[in-house]
């Protein structure tokens, strides 16, 4: 299978993500107009993900993704990878619940269209006040060390009338879209 940076590369040059095996196709076409040579269909599917195939592709076939990806051979994509440095310094909107006081309200959303508010009870864990559209409902107990807009929310707990459900991840795709204080409880 590809790697998540080489899919991505092959997905900018490509104009959408390859979501699904249908895409493949027209890829696969793609890539053989843009090289002259010819890349099935199949084994993108495979490359991707899609369907079980061999673990290792062709050479062939990775210096062709290469070439469509404007490196010479797949040695020099992969050498431009690892040149470059795909780690920075950013500054976060975040929310950090070890700074929070005791009846604290923090609302947050994310896609599609969910909305939730929570009050802090101290020790990493709030109870759920709003829940719009959610899996997560009102009166449950959860465990959240931290809240980062942008970035897919990890509950590490979450508890419905004293039964442990466990993890919970929301936000899975779109991260928080929204991420704010709103007073006490």
């Amino acid at each position: 299978m590809l790697s998540e940076i080489i899919k991505q590369k092959i997905e900018e040059r490509f104009g959408k993500a390859v979501r699904y095996p249908k895409d493949c196709e027209a890829l696969a076409s793609i890539i053989s107009s843009a090289c002259n040579e010819r890349v099935s269909a199949s084994t993108l599917k495979r490359l991707y993900g899609f369907v079980a195939g061999v673990e290792q592709p062709r050479q062939f076939t990775l210096d062709l993704i290469a070439q469509y990806l404007n490196f010479p051979d797949w040695d020099a994509l992969i050498n431009n990878i690892n040149n470059v440095n795909y780690s920075e310094f950013i500054s976060l909107s975040e929310i950090d619940s070890d700074k929070l006081i005791e009846n604290e309200i923090i609302e947050f959303g994310y896609k599609p269209e969910r909305n939730l508010a929570v009050k802090f009870l101290g020790k990493q864990q709030f109870e759920i006040i709003k829940s719009e559209k959610s899996k997560l409902t009102v009166g449950d107990i959860i465990t959240i060390y931290h809240f980062v807009l942008g970035y897919p929310l990890l509950i590490n707990q979450v508890k419905r009338n004293n039964k442990d459900l466990g993890q919970y991840i929301a936000g899975k795709l779109s991260g928080l879209t929204y991420l704010r204080k709103v007073g006490n409880g």
